[in-house]
């Protein structure tokens, strides 16, 4: 959708939820989105020709979404409700920690702690819930303890409630200013309060060779690259170019433009013989165009000189099915948080 100075784009990607909500991913091209009758109308029309009253979406680029759709009639409610009276400490790591009552763990797994594991501790009136024990990744955190890794766990005294202690882990998360929480599968049970959505991790075999139209990035290429990371991580330019001169020079990594720009690709070379894609981004205006494709295949032909496995993370409903056009098949899957998200409903059907 293009608003009313042609200056910029949304697009939004719709993503029914096992629970009934409706997940919206959405990009913005820029900063600011100027809204006219029309563009309000078709985005109403659109919203109102999905099958749920109740929409969550992650909530940046300064709540421009959350204020188009207060246009179309929608009202926020509460997205995460948060324990009162309860207080959290951050004790260091006790490899005491009784196994009883742990949650977050597959089987018999014994989580072996890494140099970034941290502990929050929860306590209420009644004394203390329990504590979660997870990585931190910067902008993100994660935790899981099964066959695919052992980054986290947590534990609750009898009666407690695990959901209790995610939900008071996203509100000190996002005091730390961070984006994601990831958690393992064996976190089904408990994450019905933080309002996940699945990250597919997905692998394929070396594809061999496809024809394609892109080209490796260059150093003249560094700024416009900027603003495609600035706008793909929703973060300032200064920031974005410092992290694409960091990959750009890091012979790991190696970016990949198409021929009439509107987009990147960014894969990295592993260890041994493997590779990923690591980002894949296409512009609002651009999308529809079939660059994804022409990445994806330049990506794939790049990986295959030296690559035999090649794997990638998304989150993306649309961007799981093109790589599954490529014969990538989804390895397994995690929860992830989006820990500034948003929640709003119609107020003549919504639920509160």
């Amino acid at each position: 959708m293009e608003d009313a100075k042609r200056k910029s784009c949304i697009s939004i990607e719709p993503f029914l939820q096992d629970d009934g909500d409706l997940r919206l991913f959405k990009e913005f091209s820029r900063s600011s989105f100027s809204s006219d009758d029309e563009s309000i109308r078709h985005l109403g029309e659109f919203l109102g020709s999905m099958p749920s009253d109740r929409v969550i979406f992650e909530d940046t680029r300064r709540s421009l979404l959350a204020k188009l759709l207060k246009k179309t009639g929608y009202r926020r409610v509460k997205t995460y409700d948060f324990p009162k009276g309860a207080k959290t400490s951050w004790p260091a790591w006790n490899s005491q920690t009784p196994p009883e009552g742990r949650f977050g763990v597959v089987g018999d797994w014994q989580p072996q702690p890494g140099h970034s594991f941290r502990r929050m501790l929860l306590s209420d009136k009644e004394g203390v819930v329990g504590e979660m024990i997870f990585t931190d990744f910067g902008r993100f955190a994660r935790a899981k303890a099964n066959e695919f890794g052992s980054e986290g766990f947590g534990y609750v005294n009898d009666g407690r409630s695990p959901s209790m202690l995610l939900v008071a882990l996203v509100g000190e998360l996002l005091k730390e200013r961070k984006r994601y929480l990831i958690l393992g599968p064996e976190y089904a049970k408990h994450i019905g309060p933080i309002h996940p959505f699945p990250l597919w991790h997905m692998a394929s075999k070396s594809q061999g060779s496809y024809g394609h139209g892109c080209r490796p990035a260059t150093g003249s290429d560094l700024k416009a690259l900027a603003k495609l990371v600035s706008e793909y991580e929703d973060i300032e330019k200064n920031a974005a170019l410092a992290s694409v001169t960091n990959s750009f020079y890091n012979p790991s990594f190696r970016f990949i433009l198409p021929p009439e720009g509107g987009g990147f690709s960014l894969i990295k070379f592993l260890n041994g013989a493997e590779g990923m894609i690591n980002d894949l981004y296409i512009t609002p205006a651009s999308q529809g165009k079939g660059i994804g494709d022409d990445l994806t295949r330049a990506s794939l032909d790049l990986l295959s000189e030296s690559c035999l496995n090649i794997r990638l993370n998304t989150i993306y409903p649309r961007a799981r099915r093109l790589y599954e056009k490529y014969g990538f098949k989804v390895v397994y899957e995690d929860h992830c948080v989006a820990l500034r998200q948003s929640t709003m409903v119609r107020p003549e059907r919504g639920r509160p």
